[in-house]
């Protein structure tokens, strides 16, 4: 299916844009995971019932909308020649 592998390969490249390649799987970031709201740090696992933020176990899926990417760098070195026509 042409469409699937379209999607596939532009969420994969846009994806990598946003966030680290190098992200480390954490229940914090899994789509089976809620923070608690009692203390704030303890995640609720689906399957695995309360879990420290860190853990992660073999039904880890990575849920890119409970992460915030970085920032980047702007670059705050403008000239006036930078904003001529």
């Amino acid at each position: 299916n042409n469409k699937e592998i379209i999607y596939i390969f532009w969420t994969e490249t846009a994806m990598s844009k946003l966030f680290d390649k190098e992200l480390s799987r954490r229940c914090e970031y899994c789509e089976y995971g809620l923070k608690s709201p009692e203390s704030g740090e303890e995640i609720l696992c689906v399957n695995k019932g309360v879990v420290k933020p860190d853990y992660v176990c073999r039904k880890y899926k990575y849920d890119p909308m409970k992460r915030t990417p970085k920032r980047q760098k702007i670059d705050t070195d403008f000239t006036p020649d930078d904003f001529k026509i």
